[in-house]
């Protein structure tokens, strides 16, 4: 049965129309992290691109940061390449209310296109003439028309084109492609022959040309905080073209413009990397200039390539190349002059073998359980440099490390590797390193030495990570994180959910920005399913920040719809909140507060500086409240250690003993979360443990992991295991549940209440205290203080031993419902290397939710 893309691979050159449906999506769309197109689209295709051009409805949004984007350009990618553009606004803005279709060699002819939703009120069809509701194929040119007012902008595509042209838009359009990694660059401001940017890493550049009167003419480049914006003389048709550098978009728009001399074909072959590792290299290309030289290019090369080297056309004349890999180590600059023969675009071919600076060795590793099982970790790896051995402290981790990829990669990040425990090789230059396994806080850190030189390779260093301690009943979680469908980030969803296990979250609801979306797609691609539970969901983020901004989990996702058939926000918390409250029929659901500013919460909604009772309808339906950070718990000991500026977001606002207060006076559960926006030690290093009845994440239900939440059965910590208990005669109540007591004669009860904390290896407390509602009641140190309160302090209850650094029962004394928390920590210590990154800096600290002592009447 012949497919709808086996009949386009058979047609002649030529450019089809599809409107984006369930039937063809698969075949019709570009690759990509950054493919935002929902059904009811417009794909326009050749042989050579793919353009897609957003549904011209009310409401039309790409993500968080990119609105209003009906009769844009959302996707455009060269066949085997991915789509990296945010947003292409033709005259800058959007806002278009209508869309043409029709042939180009018969201008007049014009075929309206009108959006509807299906009878079932599901995804749009775009109805078009004939009674053709899918697609038109074999045209020899395609225009999309799209109206502004009194204004119409044409995309136009020809076939055997590599450019898409833009007709009819105003002065000035926004390129909108956002920064992917460390290597991205753009067209400098003022005046240039064409706007371009450019991301190697990812393999993707745009640009535009300008023509008026078919005379190519300069733009007017400047940049905004997330864009570029490109000025055109009046008049001018844009050309628009995608490829893999500056070079190739040269090629593919004006080779006249961008080199006035002639061009060569150019092969560069990329230094082979040992065994059966790949190197990526970033390699720059330049010319001599008047003020030191004019790069041409940025390309990225692997090693893989050196059976087929990189093909490029480039100016005759002088060229260098240059480039790096691996954080620090060089290409060998190569020189030569490419003689002029005088026939422009045919030139001739010459080549290149680009050698390293320094020769690379193979590392070869795997991670695995105390029984030999492959076992999914994240293994950072440090150069030790001679005379300057690396601490704890997190900016020594950041000196001579390799460097495997950008923040927003899925596998090699900076210096970290994140392996599913299979074997893995990884190309580095002569000399010692340290390999630190790491797989979260219920595990022991393992660092092993290796020597990397000749002969390395030929070895296979085994990492054996052992579990610290069993968590009986609980799962660990992490509520809130980002990947590029958010649109404040471009971090690559896959490597979201790999940072995710490697640092074994046994949950995590996937929460983008602004639509419902899924991990369970990269989940079963990874084949992960029984290693972590997840679920859809989203973060609705109004303009009211810091307060309007809501996780919620689960909901109904429903691909190819607008914003994954997930609600808009609400004007206002109260009304956002009851939004979500009502969605999806009602369904269970955990609404989590996202870091708010506490006092605009609960007091004082319009920031005015008096009381006017908060957001009262909104509070009255929240589940969760994020109070991280959680280090801020440290505060409540007699010796109230604080926290440095900047060492994580909202350390200053002072939400845990907002939280307490509200606590005692109604039942909300407090959360800590990552709110992870890129995959360099992005998730894992702060979690909720959620008290369940079934903790193995290959049978546990995503409704049982709702309602611990709901009902408080939470664990807030950076690294400690920190569990409580509170026993009355013979009833008990553990974290989230209820202790009903009977006052005596005197008016008072005693609970026995018992504290227990576990460590890693790398972790530690030399604190634990409880708190009877706000205040500190009981607190326990390792080293008692010299504090004015040491009649308050008892040091009993630690140990010498592990994974166990606490256990202690004490009395309490109580005379109303009150709720009790338990605190542990250390200030005196950081998380380190088994962290990573900032959080390598932040102090150990945990803290429970709470149990209710509840006096009855």
């Amino acid at each position: 049965m012949l497919t709808l893309l086996s009949l386009l691979a058979m047609a002649p050159a030529s450019v089809d129309l599809f409107i984006l449906m369930p039937e063809n999506a698969a075949d019709v769309l570009p690759a990509g992290k950054e493919v935002d197109a929902v059904y009811g689209d417009l794909v326009l295709r050749n042989e050579h691109v793919t353009a897609v051009i957003a549904a011209t409805v009310p409401g039309r949004n790409a993500n968080l940061t990119t609105r209003d984007v009906g009769g844009c350009l959302l996707d455009f990618a060269a066949h085997g390449q991915p789509d990296e553009l945010t947003v292409y606004r033709p005259g800058t803005t959007g806002d278009f209310s209508a869309t043409f279709i029709g042939p180009s060699d018969f201008p007049n002819e014009r075929w309206p296109v009108t959006f509807r939703p299906t009878d079932e009120g599901g995804p749009l069809i775009a109805d078009m003439p004939k009674g053709e509701t899918q697609f038109l194929v074999g045209r020899e040119s395609l225009d999309v028309i799209v109206t502004q007012g009194d204004r119409e902008v044409t995309y136009r595509l020809q076939a055997g084109s590599e450019v898409l042209e833009v007709l009819g838009a105003g002065s000035e359009d926004e390129l909108r492609v956002d920064k992917s990694s460390d290597w991205y660059a753009r067209a400098d401001e003022g005046e240039q022959p064409w706007a371009w940017t450019e991301s190697p890493w990812w393999g993707a550049a745009y640009g535009i040309a300008s023509r008026v009167d078919d005379q190519v003419r300069p733009v007017q480049v400047s940049h905004a905080r997330r864009a570029t914006l490109v000025r055109h003389d009046e008049g001018a048709v844009r050309r628009l073209a995608c490829g893999l550098s500056r070079l190739d978009l040269a090629r593919r728009l004006t080779a006249d413009l961008a080199f006035p001399q002639p061009t060569a074909s150019l092969q560069v072959t990329p230094p082979k990397s040992p065994g059966p590792s790949q190197v990526d290299w970033i390699v720059r290309l330049a010319q001599p200039a008047e003020s030191g030289t004019r790069e041409l290019a940025t390309i990225r090369l692997t090693s893989q390539q050196a059976s087929q080297p990189q093909t490029l056309a480039v100016p005759t004349g002088a060229l260098r190349i240059s480039g790096e890999a691996l954080g620090g180590v060089a290409l060998q600059p190569v020189s030569l002059v490419l003689r002029e023969d005088g026939q422009r675009g045919s030139g001739f071919a010459a080549s290149v073998s680009l050698e390293s600076s320094q020769a690379l060795f193979p590392l070869r590793f795997q991670t695995q359980t105390a029984d030999g099982f492959p076992l999914p970790a994240k293994v950072a790896i440090h150069r030790l440099v001679e005379g300057e051995e690396p601490t704890d402290d997190a900016g020594e981790y950041r000196r001579a490390i390799p460097n495997f990829g950008p923040t927003s990669e899925v596998f090699g990040v900076r210096e970290v590797q994140y392996t599913l425990g299979e074997p893995t090789t990884v190309a580095l230059p002569r000399g010692t390193y340290r390999l630190h396994a790491s797989r979260g806080p219920e595990y022991d850190l393992t660092t092993q030495e290796v020597a990397v030189g000749e002969g390395s390779g030929e070895m296979l260093h085994t990492l054996t990570i052992t579990r610290a301690y069993e968590t009986p009943g609980w799962m660990s979680s992490d509520f809130h994180s980002h990947s590029t469908p958010s649109g404040d980030n471009t971090s690559h969803q896959r490597g979201r959910v790999m940072n995710l296990v490697c640092e074994d979250i046994d949950f995590a609801p996937c929460t983008e920005h602004q639509r419902v979306d899924t991990y369970q797609t990269h989940i079963d691609a990874l084949g992960l399913r029984g290693l972590i539970v997840s679920c859809t969901g989203m973060e609705l983020t109004g303009s009211d920040l810091p307060v309007n901004h809501h996780n919620v989990f689960p909901l109904v996702h429903k691909p190819g719809e607008q914003d994954g058939g997930g609600p808009r926000v609400g004007e206002n918390p109260d009304v956002q909140v009851e939004r979500l409250a009502l969605w999806d029929d009602r369904s269970e659901k955990v609404i989590q507060q996202n870091h708010p500013t506490m006092r605009r919460l609960l007091r004082d909604r319009d920031n005015d500086q008096q009381d006017d009772g908060g957001y009262a309808r909104a509070v009255g339906l929240i589940d969760a409240i994020e109070v991280h950070p959680i280090e801020a718990a440290l505060a409540l000991f007699a010796d109230g250690t604080k926290l440095r500026p900047g060492m994580m977001k909202g350390y200053n606002l002072g939400r845990i003993p907002g939280w307490m207060d509200l606590a005692a006076q109604r039942r909300l559960v407090g959360v800590i979360n990552t709110d992870a926006h890129w995959n360099h030690h992005g998730s894992g290093w702060t979690r909720n443990w959620l008290g369940v009845p079934d903790d193995d994440p290959a049978t546990a239900h995503v409704l049982d992991l709702v309602h611990a939440t709901e009902a408080g059965r939470v664990i807030m910590s950076n690294g400690p295991f920190l569990t409580m208990t509170a026993q009355s005669g013979d009833r008990t109540a553990a974290i989230g549940e209820d202790l009903p007591l009977t006052l005596g004669e005197n008016g008072e009860a005693t609970v026995k209440v018992t504290l227990e904390v576990r460590c890693a290896d790398w972790l530690d407390v030399d604190r634990v205290g409880l708190c009877t509602g706000p205040v500190m009641t009981h607190a326990f140190y390792r080293n008692v203080p010299d504090l004015e309160t040491r009649a308050k302090l008892f040091g009993e209850g630690f140990t010498e031993e592990r994974p166990l650094r606490f256990r202690r029962t004490f009395e309490v004394t109580v005379r109303e419902t009150t709720p009790l928390f338990a605190v542990c920590g250390d200030p005196t210590r950081t998380l380190g290397v088994a962290a990573g990154g900032d959080a390598a800096a932040q102090m150990p600290a945990a803290m429970t939710n709470a149990i209710y002592v509840v006096i009855d009447e």
